[in-house]
């Protein structure tokens, strides 16, 4: 069944029943506040224009029509060239998603990408309300208000956030095709997604027969037997899956490619290689905190965010990428030792990511939340840990970053009390992070995520 037909069979379904359309209405209650204050956001003066305008005004029209754009608005792209100017920070197909709001030409392109975007969000709420478990639209719901207030409508991670959803229940419904095909499209958006790709490769081998499984849990002693036997198991792998997802990124990036090599693959690539710790990045608390010790830092606005620069920078990237390494391998044994289900391993996975990586911005935590609504803890401690993270990292963003204007941008980490509140709410995420990879307090409570399909549909207080 094509996503199509499901949208349109939940909506057929709501709108035709006058008390279960009722019990939606919170959900667009919060969806109305949350549009108002993306509404605010760029009405006000001191917003900085979300760079997707430009790409995809530039990418269409060429450098003449930077004549309608306030003078420096798009300054930051490295040339204007038509068809051949990618973003810098995300892969060249997201111009797709950015061409969007070109579509609405009567209202602005930051109101019609911010329509666009909650438009997004609807059609998620819909999914989770075919395909997940009571009362999921709710916690969805919740969560966006808490943990993106201000950043959901001005950013597009709910784009590849939603796409993982799909993708995982398409897994659990053993549409093994569709679930690649989707993902891919999840990574040529946004690059996260790939961190997916093994937890799905390992999970299908398993449904299938072909990997080989783990009668006993590993020891030092069956140690290397046990990895005898897997490799030994991959003759009968079946790749089909996975040679149509790297075909698809492979296909669509050469694409762009012939347009323009470095935009496509080398500047991007570059681009990440060489961009310092984000301000609210683990690696930039780490930084800061040894700052009071002695080691000097320095704030600077680059690469389209706040970051640290340090003469530790490197030292503290390899021991982050250590961890990722580390963190990420434990993460596969519990899959390949079926330890962990499908949709915890992905939560697993992006808790990882964000732990180790250089960037950690407030819009970032909108990567979970389809997902958590889906099959996250239910624990009262988990409640609690993402609760105080979501209203840190709002405050963080709201708080702190709409006094651009009043003071340099350079000059929040100087505000006192902002980089304490950034550690706190990194120690919490590293907390919910080693949880979930290690199931502490089992957090990681069953889903009933065997690869079936789920087909409760409810609102937010209606039972079946």
């Amino acid at each position: 069944m094509g996503g199509r037909t499901i949208v349109k069979k939940q909506i057929n379904k709501t709108f035709h029943k006058p008390f279960l359309l009722l019990s939606h209405l919170p959900f667009f209650i919060i969806i109305i506040v949350l549009l108002i204050i993306g509404g605010i956001t760029v009405s006000s003066p001191n917003y900085q224009p979300i760079p997707f305008g430009c790409y995809a005004t530039v990418f269409w029209y060429g450098p003449e029509v930077m004549n309608l754009f306030p003078l420096g608005h798009c300054q930051f792209l490295p040339q204007l060239v038509q068809y051949h100017t990618f973003p810098l920070e995300y892969p060249p197909f997201s111009l797709v998603l950015f061409s969007l709001p070109l579509l609405l030409p009567f209202i602005s392109y930051p109101l019609g990408f911010i329509f666009c975007m909650a438009l997004i969000v609807i059609i998620v709420y819909l999914i989770l309300l075919r395909y997940g478990p009571k009362n999921a639209g709710f916690i969805y719901a919740i969560y966006l208000l808490v943990a993106s207030f201000g950043t959901i409508f001005t950013n597009f991670d709910i784009v590849p956030a939603g796409l993982s959803l799909i993708c995982l229940i398409l897994a659990k419904k053993r549409h093994w095709t569709s679930a690649y095909l989707i993902l891919g499209l999840g990574v040529l958006i946004k690059a996260y997604p790939i961190m997916l790709y093994p937890i799905l490769f390992i999970a299908e081998q398993h449904d299938l027969g072909t990997f080989y499984n783990l009668s006993k849990p590993l020891t030092t002693n069956n140690l290397i037997k046990k990895f005898g036997n897997l490799i030994r198991s991959i003759k009968s792998w079946r790749l089909n899956n996975s040679l149509y997802f790297f075909a698809l990124l492979i296909g669509v990036t050469s694409f762009f490619g012939l347009l323009n090599l470095n935009g496509a693959i080398v500047g991007y690539s570059i681009y990440f290689l060489n961009r310092p710790f984000e301000v609210a990045s683990i690696g930039s608390v780490i930084l800061w905190i040894m700052s009071l010790f002695g080691s000097p830092v320095k704030w600077t606005f680059s690469f389209s965010s706040l970051n640290i620069l340090s003469s530790n920078s490197n030292t503290i990237s390899i021991i982050l990428f250590i961890l990722l390494f580390l963190g990420y391998i434990y993460l596969l044994f519990l899959v390949w030792q079926n330890k962990i289900n499908l949709g915890h391993a992905f939560i697993t996975s992006l808790l990882i990511t964000l732990s180790t990586g250089k960037v950690f911005s407030p819009q970032y935590l909108i990567w979970l939340i389809p997902l958590i609504a889906y099959c996250g803890s239910k624990k009262k401690i988990w409640w609690c840990l993402w609760g105080i993270v979501s209203l840190l990292t709002t405050d963080i963003s709201t708080g702190f970053f709409t006094m651009v204007g009043i003071i340099k941008i350079q000059d929040i980490p100087l505000i006192p009390g902002f980089m304490p509140m950034v550690v706190v709410r990194d120690i919490f995420f590293i907390l919910i992070t080693l949880m979930y990879l290690f199931n502490l307090f089992n957090i990681r409570q069953p889903d009933s995520s065997k690869l079936v399909r789920i087909d409760n549909i409810s609102g937010f207080f209606i039972v079946d």
